[in-house]
């Protein structure tokens, strides 16, 4: 399978920003053809003319992991009716190597996200300006707005949306999909709804699997695998598996193995088993 590798930025410092959850969220949309790589600019140093070796070779860094990739979900907060410094810097530091900006062609989905009612519409607007500067092609529809985004998670951090908004957020991942399918769109795709309690797999809108999971602390405990017996052999189950193994990566969750079937994914994949808690390595 040719994985498509999406970026997930927020334009935050802050360990629990919003911003943070609802780009993991929004990348959680994604289908199971698409790997999702986290972008931190948490070390990134502030981009000038004299960099330290140590500082270049982190904008370096930097670079490559954002030439990589094949799109883009963006999500800033608001400061003073714009972007945050640190995002900007991190725009500008990518935007600058020996091929040209490493943003160039990519597609983006770029969203605003505030605790007020206005969903940070300024800051995505400065956003989607110097996204196209810096060669982003942004994806339509490009209004993503989220206000009161406080009230838009629930404790573990996951999307609590209204359907309509739910669906609106769905829509911006697939137009997204679809252009990084450019002119071979895939028709046998995988998609996902997650819960605090099920991560639902469905293809054409039918079920197919479902993994029954309990969010206890930062622990996410796998209770059951289970597939439709008309889907077995075509690797549901590993697609659920590796679907709550990148969850687990993106919000530092530790995985507690309690199923047969989960237990069995980790003996059969033992470089999966960084991410489970002391617990599931005794099982």
């Amino acid at each position: 399978m040719n994985l498509k590798k999406i970026g997930l930025l927020a334009g935050s410092l802050r360990t629990d920003s919003y911003a943070k959850k609802v780009a993991k969220n929004w990348g959680l949309l994604a289908p199971s053809d698409c790997f999702l790589e986290w972008l931190s600019i948490d070390q990134l140093p502030l981009f000038r003319e004299t960099l330290t070796p140590s500082e270049q070779q982190a904008c370096q860094q930097f670079r490559q992991t954002v030439a990589t990739l094949d799109g883009l979900c963006l999500v800033t907060p608001e400061i003073n009716h714009g972007m945050p410094g640190c995002l900007k810097n991190a725009l500008d530091i990518a935007s600058v190597s020996a091929n040209g900006s490493a943003w160039r062609e990519k597609p983006a989905l770029i969203a605003g996200v505030s605790t007020g009612p206005m969903g940070g519409i300024s800051a995505s607007q400065d956003v989607k300006r110097v996204g196209l500067t810096i060669g982003l092609r942004v994806i339509q529809p490009c209004e993503f707005y989220l206000g009161r985004v406080q009230n838009q998670l629930d404790d573990h951090g996951l999307f609590q949306l209204e359907p309509a908004t739910q669906d609106f957020w769905q829509l911006g991942m697939d137009r997204l999909v679809q252009a990084l399918d450019g002119d071979t769109p895939v028709t046998d795709r995988y998609t996902f709804h997650t819960t605090a309690q099920q991560v639902t797999l469905l293809a054409d809108g039918t079920i197919r699997g479902r993994g029954r999971i309990q969010l206890m602390g930062h622990q996410l405990i796998i209770e059951q695998i289970v597939v439709d017996p008309q889907s077995r052999g075509r690797g549901i189950g590993g697609r659920l598996m590796a679907r709550l193994l990148m969850m687990a990566t993106l919000f530092h969750w530790q995985i507690v193995p309690r199923c047969s079937y989960a237990r069995g994914f980790f003996e059969r994949h033992p470089e999966a088993r960084g991410v489970l808690a002391a617990e599931g390595v005794n099982h």
